[in-house]
């Protein structure tokens, strides 16, 4: 199997050239990169053409933000499995698409993978995120994730990402496949991204944005007292958070020195 990895990507030289090397490190080679770049000015388009014969295709232009960016990479993929890759994150281990796709060689019949992700905290905290196993505790619990994930072609060529929601786009993904259709969709407890909480849809500038967002799904998938239950606590968290109150930050240093120090990657 191929796997087509797509890298949107924005002002993200620092982290960009670590998120690649995590493709390039994989034990199955049967893999191409696709990254699009919304213009960036901070080196990410020279980066990119040092590594030009290892990228199946890049382009540095303004877009219309990542939804546009995510759709029109997937028109250059060719492979038989789609993963997204945030340009701040990284594939866990130089294992995992081998093992990504044993998981589809011994279950066939499944046409998404939801995987675990490593959440790596700005400060260095690690813990592990296990996506709900159920499609009850999808829509109590939120939403699975993109990165981590793994579509085959079809899923994506059928229905891409909507051009309705920009950063709550796998909110919206996860929503249409668990309410609106009925194709196989499996949780494994695989590690397959160490996902950086310090990006877009995590920066407390974009809550607002983001809950908007959230509000139009679940009105449209969940329904009117689903959407406005999800809406008032999500406002409140977000409050907090532009207050710089970070109630989730002191759970997770609370659990870091329950459970003692962890590792982001290989672990």
């Amino acid at each position: 199997m191929k796997i087509s990895v797509i890298i949107p990507a924005l002002n993200a030289g620092q982290s960009l050239e670590a998120a690649l090397t995590s493709v390039w490190n994989q034990t199955h080679q049967d893999y191409e990169i696709i990254v699009m770049d919304g213009g960036s000015t901070d080196g990410t388009r020279e980066l990119l053409t040092k590594h030009n014969d290892r990228i199946k295709y890049w382009q540095s232009a303004p877009d219309e933000g990542t939804t546009h960016a995510i759709n029109d990479g997937f028109k250059k993929c060719s492979g038989d499995l789609v993963m997204f890759l945030c340009a701040d994150d990284q594939v866990h281990d130089p294992d995992v698409f081998k093992n990504v796709i044993r998981e589809f060689e011994e279950h066939p019949e499944t046409q998404v993978l939801c995987a675990t992700l490593k959440m790596v905290d700005p400060t260095g905290l690690v813990e592990p995120f296990l996506n709900p196993s159920n499609r009850e505790d999808i829509r109590r619990q939120g939403s699975l994730h993109l990165p981590g994930a793994f579509f085959r072609h079809e899923v994506i060529n059928q229905r891409p990402l909507s051009y309705d929601v920009d950063i709550a786009n796998d909110y919206e993904m996860f929503a249409y496949l668990t309410q609106r259709t009925t194709l196989p969709i499996r949780v494994s407890p695989l590690v397959t991204v160490a996902f950086s909480l310090g990006g877009r849809t995590n920066n407390p500038k974009t809550d607002f944005k983001k809950i908007n967002e959230c509000f139009i799904v679940r009105r449209k998938y969940f329904g009117f007292w689903n959407s406005w239950y999800w809406y008032t606590w999500d406002m409140f968290i977000a409050i907090l958070r532009n207050l710089n109150f970070r109630p989730f930050t002191w759970a997770r240093k609370i659990r870091q020195r329950l459970k003692g120090k962890s590792t982001a990657y290989n672990s």
